[in-house]
Formats: structure tokens, C-alpha cells, sequence
């Protein structure tokens, strides 16, 4: 419970069977709606070429999902978008934040996978 699953997870019995539910049921917790932006290696980071694509599930298509503006813009749709909006982007962005439309999937979902795309024109949502 320490370490933020919400509950504690007790393996007694039922072998290797049981800790291996256990340790799946852990994992399918630790999936975060923050991803912080690592600094670019001798280059810049175009924030105007930043896209976020999801697969949810290990069968699932991956989906290109739209930047919104901010946390208020996401309502129950799906979405991301930075901590310091672009622009002005002074400061820069430091984090990508999912909407919770994007982020409840990928948490509920084992298998599920999150790509930030760079080098593209940023797609928005659409409304």
C-alpha cells in the first residue's frame, strides 16, 4: 500500500498462479496520466510538432489523440496537453498530461501503450 497501489496485495497461497495475478493487478496501477518531457539532447524540442498516440490493450489499434488546450478543455473526451501551453511557452513545457478519456483506458487496460510522437504538426482535437 506504501508504495501508491491503494491496497495491499497478501500472496499466501495458490502459488505461482496467485502471485502472478497479484503482480499483474500491481502493474495495471502504475500506468500515470503525467509524462514528464526529457530535456532534447543538443537540439530543441519543437512543442508545435508533438503528437500522443494510444493502443489500448495488446490487440487494440493505436489512435492519434488531439492536444487540447488545457485541463479544462478535456471534458470527457479524450485529449492531452502540456503544463505551459504553447505558446507563449515561456516557461517551456515540462509535462504531458492525458485527460482522463485517455487515461482511464490505458489504466484499465492490461497491455495498453502510450507513444509521444515527435516531428509531425501537433494535431488538436477536434471539437
Amino acid at each position: 500500500m506504501a508504495g501508491g497501489t491503494g491496497t495491499a496485495y497478501v500472496v499466501t497461497m495458490g502459488g505461482a498462479a496467485a502471485l502472478t495475478a497479484a503482480l499483474a493487478a500491481i502493474k495495471g496501477t502504475t500506468v500515470t496520466c503525467d509524462y514528464n518531457i526529457p530535456a532534447a539532447d543538443g537540439g530543441t524540442i519543437d512543442f508545435g510538432a508533438v503528437n500522443v498516440r494510444t493502443t489500448i490493450g495488446s490487440t487494440g489499434a493505436p489512435i492519434l489523440i488531439g492536444q487540447v488546450h488545457d485541463a479544462g478543455a478535456c471534458g470527457t473526451g479524450a485529449g492531452w496537453y502540456f503544463d505551459n501551453p504553447v505558446p507563449p511557452g515561456v516557461p517551456l513545457p515540462t509535462k504531458i498530461t492525458l485527460c482522463p478519456g485517455s487515461c482511464g483506458p490505458l489504466q484499465a487496460t492490461p497491455g495498453s501503450q502510450l507513444d509521444v510522437l515527435l516531428g509531425c504538426k501537433t494535431e488538436p482535437r477536434v471539437q
